[in-house]
C-alpha cells in the first residue's frame, strides 16, 4: 500500500502546488479588497472559496478511483500483486491527505480574512479561545469526506462488474450510489425514532452567542448512538466488501 501512495503522491504534486498558490493568491487578492468592498464580504468569499474546495477535493477523490477503474491505468493497476483493501485504501489514504492540506489551507486563509474585518475582535477572539470547535467541525466534515467515498468506491466497483462498458457503468455507479444513499437516510432515521437515545456535544455553545459579527443558532450537536453505531459499521463493511470485489471480480 505504501508503494501505491507514493507513486499517487508523486504524480500529483504539481497539482497540489499548483492548487495551493491558486488558493493563496486569490486570498491575497481578498484581502486587498477590505478597504473597497462591503464589510465581510471578502471573509464571506473566503469562506465559499473553502466550501468550494471541498468539493473539489471530494470529487477529485472519486475520480482518481473511477481513473483506475475505468480507465487504461487500471490494466496495470489491477495486475500488481497488490491486496483490494491496498488498492481501495491507498486512494482513500490519499484523498484524506488531500482534504486534510486544502481544507486547512482554506480555513488558515479565511481566518486571515476575517483579521481585516471591521469589528471581528469578539469573535476571533472567541475563535482562539474554543478552537475545540473548529476541531470538530474539521472531524465532522473528514467524516463525512470518508463516508462519500466508500460508498462511492463500492458504487463504481460494483457498476464495474456489472456493466463493462464505460458509459453504462458510470450511469450504473451513480443510481447505485443514490440508492444506498436513501436505504441509509431511511434506515438511520428509522433508528433514531426506534432507539432515540443521543449523546450530546456542545462545540458551539460559547461561539453561539452574539458577537456583533455573526450569531449561530445552534449550540448543541445531538448524536443518536443506534444511528452512529449502524453507519459506522456499514461503511467499514461496504469498504471490506469493495476491497473483496476487487481481489476476486473484477473482470480487465
Amino acid at each position: 500500500m505504501l508503494k501505491l501512495i507514493k507513486y499517487e503522491l508523486a504524480g500529483r504534486y504539481k497539482y497540489y502546488l499548483g492548487f495551493s498558490i491558486a488558493l493563496i493568491l486569490l486570498n491575497i487578492y481578498l484581502i486587498t479588497k477590505n478597504n473597497t468592498w462591503s464589510d465581510g464580504l471578502p471573509f464571506v468569499v473566503s469562506f465559499m472559496a473553502g466550501f468550494a474546495c471541498f468539493v473539489a477535493v471530494l470529487i477529485s477523490g472519486v475520480m482518481l478511483y473511477q481513473r483506475d477503474m475505468y480507465g487504461d491505468t487500471g490494466y496495470l493497476l489491477f495486475t500488481l500483486p497488490q491486496r483490494g483493501y491496498a488498492i481501495a485504501g491507498s486512494k482513500l489514504i490519499i484523498s484524506i491527505i488531500e482534504f486534510t492540506l486544502f481544507i486547512t489551507l482554506s480555513g488558515v486563509m479565511a481566518f486571515i480574512n476575517l483579521l481585516y474585518m471591521h469589528e471581528a475582535k469578539a469573535l476571533i477572539d472567541t475563535i482562539l479561545q474554543y478552537k475545540i470547535s473548529v476541531l470538530y467541525t474539521f472531524i465532522f466534515a473528514l467524516l463525512t469526506f470518508i463516508a462519500v467515498l466508500v460508498l462511492s468506491y463500492f458504487s463504481l466497483t460494483i457498476s464495474k462488474i456489472a456493466f463493462y462498458n464505460k458509459k453504462y457503468g458510470k450511469i450504473l455507479s451513480l443510481v447505485v450510489f443514490l440508492l444506498i444513499s436513501y436505504i441509509i437516510s431511511r434506515t438511520s432515521g428509522y433508528l433514531v425514532t426506534l432507539f432515540p437515545y443521543n449523546f450530546n456535544i456542545s462545540p458551539f455553545s460559547e461561539i453561539a452567542q452574539r458577537s456583533g459579527v455573526v450569531a449561530l443558532s445552534f449550540a448543541v450537536l445531538p448524536i443518536n448512538i443506534a444511528s452512529t453505531i449502524f453507519q459506522t459499521l456499514l461503511y467499514i463493511g461496504l469498504f471490506i466488501l469493495t476491497s473483496y470485489l476487487i481481489d476476486k471480480k473484477i473482470d480487465l
